[in-house]
């Protein structure tokens, strides 16, 4: 039985792109990021986070094939992320998800909701049990049809940490900083690999 998501609903509650960043930006002036757990680590981490988003907002552009393949779509995709701004993957990949909407000629459009004040959301796409951030959540705008949910990282990224967590002595914070310097130097690759291998499976 095809899976269905009250898209509208949904779209209702969220954010455009611009929306998300400005509301991370307010936040972040009054000392605060999102999410309901306040901490001067999570404040840290969404600093952080937010440099990140303004250089890949500048400097990340979908390789060709990736817009060939969203242009091809024969239908309206909505686009549903669930993110937050302390989130260090979000970081990473949200921008890339904006841009691969903004590129898609309007067939795929994006909207951005908070995991924390959506949890009757998030626990319809858990990872394993885990609420992991982020996820994108692909929906055939005329039918509500659930076409694919992907995330919270890259497959092939998601390994690298995976073989880099197993039996390691490496502590959390250098267990991060592997993973946003295979980010930094992967520069969209293994996102765009799994993206065609999603879309291509939109065919109907």
């Amino acid at each position: 039985m095809e899976q269905t998501l009250d898209v509208g609903f949904w779209k209702a509650k969220g954010m455009s792109y611009p929306d998300y960043i400005d509301l991370i930006d307010r936040l972040l002036v009054e000392g605060k990021t999102t999410g309901s757990e306040q901490t001067p680590e999570r404040l840290e981490k969404a600093k952080l986070n937010r440099q990140r988003m303004k250089r890949l907002d500048k400097s990340y552009h979908p390789a060709a094939e990736l817009t060939e393949a969203c242009s091809k779509l024969t239908f309206t995709c909505d686009l549903l992320v669930l993110t937050e701004g302390w989130c260090g993957d979000a970081s990473q990949l949200v921008p890339l998800l904006h841009q691969m909407a903004a590129q898609s000629g309007g067939r795929i459009r994006d909207c951005y909701l908070l995991r924390d004040e959506h949890p009757e959301l998030m626990d319809k796409f858990l990872t394993g049990s885990s609420r992991s951030i982020p996820k994108a959540v692909f929906v055939d705008a005329q039918t509500g049809r659930i076409l694919g949910t992907w995330g919270p990282r890259p497959a092939s990224i998601s390994r690298r940490f995976a073989e880099a967590k197993e039996g390691s002595n490496h502590s959390k914070e250098e267990l991060h900083t592997l993973l946003h310097t295979w980010y930094a130097e992967d520069k969209g690759l293994a996102f765009e690999a799994d993206m065609l291998q999603l879309l291509s499976a939109f065919s109907r």
